[in-house]
C-alpha cells in the first residue's frame, strides 16, 4: 500500500522531505512534485470573463451572464487553472494531505498571472479558516499561497479579518447556500488603511466567498478588490 495515501497531512509532509522526489502524478524522478511534461500538461484558462474569469468559449472582450446580469462586488479574478483533469488531485493532496510543495508549484501559475495584471493590488489577504478547521488541517491554504505571492511580488500580507463561525464544507452547495452559509461567518478585525486589496484563495467556484469578503472591504474604505485563485471551476 502506497505509504502517502494512507497518512495524516503532517506525516505526509514529513515523507515528502525524506523520501526521493517523484512526480506525483506519473511518478517519473522529479525534483518538484509535478515534472515538466505533467505540469505543462494541466489545463489552463484561455477565454474568460473578463471580471470572474469563468471559462468561456466566446472572445474574452465579454462577460458571462452572471456578470452581464448583476455587477459583482469585487471587480476582477485572476485564475490561471481550469479546475478540471488533474487540478483537483492536485489541490486536493496541497489542501487535504499537507503538500505544500505542491501547493507553492501550483502557486507559480499563479504568480506568473499576477505579475501580468496591470493594477498590482496595495496589499493581499489570504481567505480565513476557522480556528478549529485551521487547527484540524494543520495550516491554511490559502495563507501558504499567499505568503509565497508577498514575498515574489513584494507585496504585504495582512490579517485583517477573522472567520468567526466554523461553516459548513461548501463543495456540494449552490451559489445561494454558499452566500448563506458565509452570513456573519467573517469579522473585519482592523481598519484597513488601502485603497486596492487582493483575496487569495485555492479555488474559485460560485464567488460567494469573494462576494462576501469584498463587501466587507469596500463596506469599509476599499475602492478596489481583486481576487487571487489557484484555479477557476468551469460552468456544469
Amino acid at each position: 500500500m502506497d505509504q502517502k495515501t494512507t497518512a495524516s497531512p503532517r506525516l505526509t509532509r514529513l515523507l515528502d522531505t525524506l523520501l526521493p522526489n517523484h512526480c506525483y502524478l506519473c511518478d517519473h524522478p522529479s525534483s518538484l512534485p509535478l515534472c515538466k511534461d505533467c505540469s505543462e500538461e494541466l489545463p489552463t484558462i484561455g477565454i474568460a470573463c473578463k471580471v470572474c474569469a469563468l471559462p468561456m468559449v466566446a472572445s474574452s472582450e465579454y462577460l458571462c451572464g452572471e456578470c452581464l446580469k448583476k455587477n459583482p462586488t469585487f471587480d476582477r479574478v485572476y485564475s490561471p487553472l481550469n479546475y478540471s483533469g488533474q487540478v483537483p488531485t492536485l489541490i486536493n493532496r496541497f489542501k487535504h494531505r499537507g503538500h505544500i510543495q505542491t501547493g507553492k508549484q501550483l502557486s507559480e501559475y499563479l504568480l506568473q498571472t499576477c505579475i501580468h495584471a496591470a493594477d498590482r493590488p496595495d496589499a493581499l489577504v489570504a481567505v480565513p479558516l476557522h480556528w478549529r478547521h485551521q487547527l484540524m488541517r494543520g495550516f491554511n491554504q490559502a495563507e501558504v499561497i499567499a505568503k509565497y505571492l508577498a514575498k515574489r511580488l513584494d507585496i504585504p500580507l495582512i490579517h485583517p479579518l477573522r472567520k468567526v463561525a466554523a461553516t459548513r464544507h461548501q463543495q456540494q452547495l449552490n451559489r445561494r447556500q454558499r452566500m448563506v452559509n458565509n452570513q456573519h461567518a467573517f469579522n473585519l478585525r482592523h481598519t484597513v488603511d488601502y485603497s486596492h486589496l487582493a483575496i487569495v484563495d485555492d479555488v474559485m467556484t460560485t464567488g460567494a466567498t469573494a462576494e462576501t469578503l469584498s463587501a466587507i472591504f469596500k463596506r469599509n474604505g476599499v475602492q478596489k478588490v481583486s481576487v487571487y485563485a489557484l484555479a477557476r471551476t468551469p460552468k456544469p
